[in-house]
C-alpha cells in the first residue's frame, strides 16, 4: 500500500463513514458528505506521492472511486443517470470482445449478438442468462427498460436468435465467425500490423504478467542458466506482426543470440535493445512511447534504463571464491550490477545492507521483485524496514516469481 493512492482514499473514507454513520441517516446527505470528502482526498494525492506531483496529476484510481461514490449519491437522490450502453443508436460500434488467447483451441465458433425490444417486460436478465448458458459462454446480458442486449459465444447462433424472438422484437443481430480471426492470430500473433512489436525474454509468472501489462506481444521464457535458443526467439518473432520489432534480451548472454536473428531473418526490421536484466527491461518499457520514431524512441528508453541501479540477491550453488571472498554452498549473495557485493545467511539482511550501500539521495523509487522461493510476508518485512529507513522514497514490492534469485531490485 502506497500513500496517495486509492488505498489512502479507502482508508480515510472508511474512517469518515464509520464516524458519521448513525443508522438513521438521510442517505442523500450521507453520500453527498462522503463524495465531498473523497474529492477532497483526491486533490491531496499529489502532495502524498511525489510521482503524481512531478507529473502534475491526481491519482486516477482515487478519482475513479470518487466518481463511484458520486454515483451512490446520485442514486440515493433519485437522479436519473444516462448510461450510454446502446452505442449503435448513435451510429457507433461497440468495442470488440476478444475471443480467447490465440494459443488455445476454440470451444465455440460464433460470436453472436442480439438486440431485442421487450414490449411485455416479462423476461428477466436471470432467465435470459440461464437460457444462454445452454448454448455457450462469454455471456453478457444487459436489460434496460424495454431493451435487451445479449452477447454469447456459441456453436448455434440460430438457436440464440430464436430465443431472442421469444423474448421480443428483434432489432439487430450480428454473427462473427471467430475461427477465421483465431487462425489469423495464431499465424501472426496479432490481427493488425502495428508500428512496433515487442518481444521480451524473462522467467517467472509475475514478470510475465508485468511485461504483458507494459505492452509486450511475446514473452520468451529464459534468463540466467536457461538462455533461449535462436529457434525460440524466431518462433516468437514469427508471431509478431509489426513494422519494427524490438527485442529486450534482459540478459547479457541472450543479447548475442538476439542479434543473431538478423542473420536468419532478413524479412523483418529487428532491433535488439541490449537490456542486461529484467529491471532494465521494465524501465525501458515504462519509457516506451509508440508515437516516437525509432531513433528518438531508442534514445529515450536508453536514457531511462541506463539511469537505474540494479541489485540481485541469490545463493551460492557451490563453494567458491568470488571477488576475493570465500563463499560456501547455500550462502546468500548479493550483486550491485555485475559486481559481487556481500554474502550472508538471511536474505532480507543481505538485501537491506546491499540497498543501503547502493542508495543515494538521487533515487526516488525502490522496486523489489521477489522470487518463487520468497514468501510475500518475507518481502513485506523487507519493505517495512526500507520504508522506515527511507520515509521519503517510494518502496514498491512485486511478485516476480523468478527462479534462482530471491530478490531482483531496481533503484530509480
Amino acid at each position: 500500500p502506497v500513500e496517495g493512492t486509492i488505498l489512502t482514499e479507502i482508508r480515510l473514507l472508511a474512517a469518515s463513514a464509520k464516524k458519521s454513520f448513525k443508522g438513521d441517516e438521510d442517505f442523500e446527505a450521507f453520500f453527498k458528505t462522503l463524495f465531498d470528502i473523497s474529492m477532497e482526498i483526491v486533490q491531496k494525492t499529489p502532495g502524498m506521492l511525489p510521482k503524481l506531483k512531478a507529473a502534475g496529476v491526481v491519482d486516477a484510481g482515487a478519482k475513479g472511486l470518487a466518481y463511484i461514490i458520486e454515483g451512490f449519491y446520485e442514486g440515493a437522490s433519485g437522479k436519473q443517470v444516462e448510461v450510454p450502453i446502446f452505442l449503435e443508436e448513435k451510429g457507433e460500434e461497440l468495442p470488440e470482445i476478444n475471443a480467447m488467447p490465440s494459443g488455445e483451441p476454440l470451444k465455440f465458433k460464433y460470436c453472436t449478438e442480439v438486440m431485442v425490444k421487450d414490449n411485455t417486460q416479462k423476461v428477466s436478465e436471470e432467465e435470459i442468462r440461464a437460457k444462454l448458458e445452454e448454448y455457450g459462454d462469454s455471456i453478457v446480458v444487459v436489460k434496460m427498460n424495454d431493451m435487451i442486449k445479449i452477447h454469447v459465444h456459441t456453436n448455434h447462433p440460430g438457436s440464440v436468435i430464436e430465443e431472442g424472438v421469444r423474448w421480443g422484437e428483434l432489432l439487430k443481430t450480428k454473427i462473427d465467425n471467430m475461427s477465421l480471426q483465431h487462425r489469423r492470430v495464431r499465424l501472426t500473433g496479432n490481427d493488425e500490423r502495428k508500428k512496433y512489436g515487442i518481444i521480451v525474454v524473462s522467467a517467472g509468472e509475475g514478470f510475465e504478467r508485468i511485461f504483458k501489462e507494459l505492452g509486450a506481444d511475446q514473452i520468451v521464457n529464459g534468463g540466467q542458466t536457461m538462455n533461449p535458443s535462436i529457434a525460440d526467439l524466431k518462433e516468437a518473432l514469427d508471431k509478431v506482426n509489426a513494422d519494427t520489432i524490438l527485442i529486450f534480451p534482459n540478459n547479457e548472454n541472450v543479447v548475442m543470440s538476439a542479434k543473431h536473428l538478423n542473420k536468419v531473418e532478413n524479412s523483418k526490421n529487428i532491433i535488439v535493445v541490449p537490456t542486461c536484466n529484467v529491471q532494465e527491461g521494465i524501465a525501458a518499457l515504462v519509457a516506451f512511447d509508440k508515437n516516437l520514431e525509432v531513433d528518438e524512441l531508442l534514445k529515450s528508453m536508453k536514457n531511462v534504463y541506463k539511469s537505474i541501479k540494479t541489485i540481485a540477491v541469490t545463493y551460492a550453488v557451490r563453494d567458491s571464491n568470488i571477488g576475493g571472498t570465500d563463499v560456501k554452498k547455500g550462502d546468500v549473495m548479493s550483486f550491485i550490477g555485475n559486481e559481487f557485493f556481500s554474502k550472508g545467511k538471511d536474505i532480507n539482511d543481505v538485501a537491506y545492507d546491499t540497498i543501503s550501500a547502493a542508495y543515494s539521495n538521487d533515487f526516488e523509487i525502490i522496486s523489489i521483485y521477489f522470487g518463487k522461493d520468497v514468501s510475500p510476508d518475507k518481502a513485506k518485512q523487507l519493505e517495512g524496514r526500507l520504508k522506515a529507513k527511507y520515509p521519503n522514497v517510494d518502496v514498491e514490492v512485486y511478485d516476480g516469481g523468478q527462479p534462482y534469485y530471491y530478490y531482483l531490485i531496481a533503484l530509480e
